[in-house]
């Protein structure tokens, strides 16, 4: 019986061994094809050009799993300008999976780089660039994407419209769902740091910090995003968003409904421009601040939601 279990453990031993070297070695020899793969599958989500300037890989640092890392990374927007620049972008999957059609990828991260969105003066945007699936029922083959990480990014968004325009930086986001499938659930955090929002000769969120925690059930097919839970911190303020995101060909619909939980007035005043600010210098304020609003309807080239809101302060004044 102890020879009969030795030997299988052998085997066993022998197997596993055979299986790490095989999968090293292929991952070894055929590190440029591997990458080659990768790269066409990415490429064929877009159609608009993407650019790596070069690729490495990492077989060792987590093995089972191994990293593709593209260097250099440029992709082009629908008018044939850069919408997203980027240094690196790792793509995280396990070696046993180079044996199947597709490549099991547990996480991708895009490090320091710059997302660029605009809207022209007919209100068209730059950021259509992902092809339409023809057989939205189909299943996905190429790359299953499990977590999305952003560290660094920085975001500029310019409306040449409605003459607006933000600057601000992703310091750390991650997105985690089955990407691959048509429903599922999106659990979401993210940490930004605003550096403005301008509004005509105005400028508003000034250095503001913002976070959240969502939890969104995603359906691709009916293009609706459901917010379960999401968490929203913004100028050291805690507001409830409940609601509904849903994208239609021309548009996106907003069926929002925000509530403060905990907050204050003053922090509320950090958001404001400068000019505005200064108006409101040396109020000060007592009591329990509330906060409810609304953003409902249509965004589009020729339309925005109503955005609705009303703030207050409950058994208190402001004084100063």
């Amino acid at each position: 019986m102890n020879k009969t279990l030795k030997k299988l453990l052998r085997i066993s031993a022998f197997a596993l061994i055979a299986l790490v070297v095989l999968s090293v070695s292929i991952g070894w020899f055929f590190s440029e094809q591997i990458g080659n793969r990768v790269l066409v599958e990415v490429q064929k989500s877009f159609q608009t050009e993407l650019k790596v300037k070069d690729f490495t890989i990492e077989l060792f640092s987590g093995f089972p799993s191994a990293s593709l890392n593209f260097k250099e990374v440029v992709l082009k927007d629908t008018k044939g300008n850069n919408l997203l620049e980027t240094d690196k972008i790792s793509f995280r999957f396990g070696l046993l999976s180079l044996f199947s059609q597709e490549i099991d990828v547990k996480s991708i991260l895009i490090d320091n780089g710059a997302l660029l969105i605009s809207y022209d003066k007919k209100g068209k945007p730059n950021y259509n660039v992902f092809k339409e699936s023809q057989d939205k029922k189909a299943s996905t083959k190429g790359l299953s994407i499990r977590k999305a990480i952003l560290s660094d990014i920085e975001v500029i968004y310019e409306d040449a419209k409605s003459k607006k325009e933000s600057r601000g930086v992703i310091k750390e986001a991650t997105l985690s769902g089955a990407f691959s499938a048509s429903k599922f659930e999106l659990t979401s955090q993210a940490d930004l740091k605003m550096v403005f929002v301008e509004m005509g000769t105005e400028r508003y969120f000034a250095g503001a910090d913002i976070s959240y925690e969502a939890d969104i059930a995603v359906d691709l097919d009916k293009g609706t995003y459901i917010f379960n839970q999401c968490d929203l911190y913004l100028a050291n303020s805690q507001f409830d968003v409940q609601g509904k995101i849903t994208t239609e060909k021309k548009a996106t619909s907003f069926d929002l409904d925000i509530k403060g939980k905990d907050g204050s007035l003053s922090s509320i005043f950090q958001l404001l421009s400068e000019e505005q600010q200064a108006k409101l210098a040396g109020v000060k304020t007592k009591g329990k601040f509330f906060v409810n609003g609304s953003i409902k309807g249509l965004l589009s080239a020729k339309q925005n939601p109503d955005i609705n809101f009303d703030f207050g302060i409950k058994k208190g004044k402001l004084y100063g």
